[in-house]
């Protein structure tokens, strides 16, 4: 009776043993990673390993058997090699062997036999865990257009997955693969030398300083095809994913805008057709006008000159005492304007500028006091010898052919008629003053000259 007993709990010790050495197995994630399509011929992807438990995972052996997307071979030869130096484990573990089986359409990575007493690669619980290694699959001819679609195998055959782990306790190598454990949500699965699409950058235009700016388009995108927009040749922001539909881009300041598209995991990247151009306009500015004076009625207005403008000229205006200003016919572009005004009164002249898609702005006018009566200029001569320069007479202005010109003597310069079409009514030249007509030149008198 007594025996028994003792068997008894001895059963009950190696149960409760059992139970123990089961419990202190570790769980764990089997994840396909990282993948990459480096050229049309060559493509990787990484096997990762850990710990998603509190106990300790002491890794027995691994082997694994990765299904491949038949429709990629695209009637080439594939090998398949492990990248040397890629794994995290212990030397003794890392895996070296690596067979591609065309029949299978299978990857088959071999396992290294387990380790001695706590020989084992530690699997991390932390961060990705340990990579088990990085595998690279070379095609003799480019890839087929198709996405590998890779999967964990647990079958026999073609060759099943399995995960071991080493037990201290026990010191027996305990398989623990459980095929939900094992993962591929993490691989890019990108569509292998799959064509992208061009589509049409759209969005040229201006836009005045401080003003919204503008949107840049693409007429089309792809849902997996990342597109980057660039200015100027640099990149403007990050990559934004394709969404089967437009992609805009607002708020662009000035530069000429790109965009290529690249597919995700793949060394394929295209730029798209057409580009946009940008242009930031300054604010208009109007300038101002030159040539005010004072001038008989029936005489021309000096010449008036637009200056410090930003911005092309729309169209000239006038008016006369107030009156309102109206457009003048036929003056867009130009930045100098003369007339005979046709009633005596003070008159304003000014340039309507715009300057690209900025608002428009009006010029300083200049004045232009018309008189009924006869104006007489007198020569000072301050500027140089030129009769047609309206600095060089008091009231500044050129002389008209109803206006009378008196010149005295003692000035800077005498007076030199050097262009054509010069008119006055009487001359008046006092002693010591002279008057010179150029060679080819001529003077109309339309009344007397003096000579005192």
């Amino acid at each position: 009776m007594r025996n028994t007993k003792r068997a008894c709990l001895l059963l009950f010790g190696i149960i409760a043993g059992t139970f123990s050495i089961k419990a202190q197995l570790p769980a764990y994630q089997c994840e396909l990673r990282n993948d990459s399509l480096l050229t049309s011929q060559v493509y990787e992807f990484d096997i990762y390993l850990k710990n998603t438990s509190a106990v300790a995972f002491e890794l027995g052996n691994f082997q694994a058997g990765i299904l491949i997307n038949s429709l990629i071979i695209n009637g080439g030869i594939m090998n398949a090699i492990i990248i040397p130096g890629s794994s995290h484990l212990n030397i003794s573990q890392q895996p070296t062997a690596v067979i591609f089986s065309a029949l299978d359409h299978c990857v088959k990575v071999a396992s290294k036999s387990p380790p001695d007493f706590s020989g084992g690669s530690i699997i991390p619980a932390t961060g990705s865990g340990a990579r088990i290694c990085r595998i690279r699959l070379t095609n003799s001819l480019p890839f087929g257009s198709a996405k590998p679609n890779l999967s964990f195998n647990f079958s026999v055959f073609p060759y099943n997955t399995i995960v071991s782990a080493f037990d201290r306790s026990s010191h027996l190598n305990v398989n623990i693969t459980n095929s939900v454990s094992h993962s591929t949500n993490n691989l890019n699965n990108p569509l292998l030398n799959g064509h992208i699409s061009l589509y049409t950058v759209s969005g040229s235009g201006s836009f005045c300083a401080g003003s919204p700016r503008l949107t840049v388009a693409l007429n089309n995108s792809e849902t997996d095809i990342v597109y980057q927009l660039k200015q100027n040749e640099v990149n403007d922001g990050g990559e934004v994913a394709g969404s089967g539909t437009l992609l805009t881009w607002s708020n662009r300041n000035a530069g000429i805008y790109t965009v290529s598209g690249r597919r995700p995991a793949t060394y394929q990247v295209s730029n798209m057709a057409e580009s946009a151009v940008v242009v930031m306009d300054d604010p208009t500015s109007g300038g101002s006008v030159t040539g005010g004076t004072t001038i008989s009625l029936g005489s021309h207005t000096d010449t008036l000159r637009l200056q410090s403008q930003l911005g092309d000229v729309i169209i000239w205006q006038k008016q006369v005492d107030n009156s309102g200003y109206s457009d003048i016919p036929a003056t867009a572009g130009l930045t100098v304007f003369q007339e005979t005004p046709l009633l005596s009164g003070t008159w304003e002249y000014r340039a309507i500028v715009q300057n690209g898609v900025c608002l428009q702005a009006a010029s300083e006018p200049a004045v232009v006091v018309v008189s009924a009566e006869p104006v007489t200029r007198s020569w000072i001569g301050i500027v140089d010898e030129k009769w047609n320069n309206a600095e060089n007479w008091n009231p500044a202005g050129v002389p008209g052919e109803q206006e009378d010109v008196d010149i005295p003597a003692a000035t800077p310069f005498m007076p030199v008629v050097t262009v054509q079409g010069m008119s006055c009514r009487n001359v008046m030249i006092h002693t010591g003053a002279s008057l010179i007509i150029a060679s080819g030149f001529a003077l109309t008198v339309n009344g007397e000259l003096t000579l005192e």
